[in-house]
């Protein structure tokens, strides 16, 4: 029987910048973190581990907001195979969501 996945989860969506947006408006207290995440439409604890992030750092103009996977792609690939692993992992979630590329 062929299931027809249906995806519960919204990541790899938001954008770098609209989570810094997020977390800093919660770090520097203009917004809850319930309302940062409702406003910007960024699961709570996603915005909460980069809101930890940004507060424990002691140079916050240098904490990255890249999502993890993305780190663990460059850990995994030497720089040659990068690119072909990429265009890999675009190919399979094409055919797997059945998207055009």
């Amino acid at each position: 029987m062929v299931r027809d996945r249906v995806r519960k989860t919204i990541s790899s969506t938001t954008s770098a910048e609209v989570v810094e947006a997020a977390a800093r408006s919660v770090v520097s207290r203009e917004k809850s973190l319930s309302e940062a995440a409702l406003d910007y439409k960024i699961p709570k604890t996603t915005l909460f581990r980069y809101v930890a992030k940004l507060k424990a750092s002691t140079k916050p103009a240098s904490v990255s907001f890249r999502p993890r996977y993305i780190r663990r792609l460059h850990l995994r690939w030497p720089g040659c195979l990068e690119q072909s692993a990429i265009i890999h992992s675009r190919t399979v979630q094409h055919r797997h969501f059945q998207t055009a590329p």
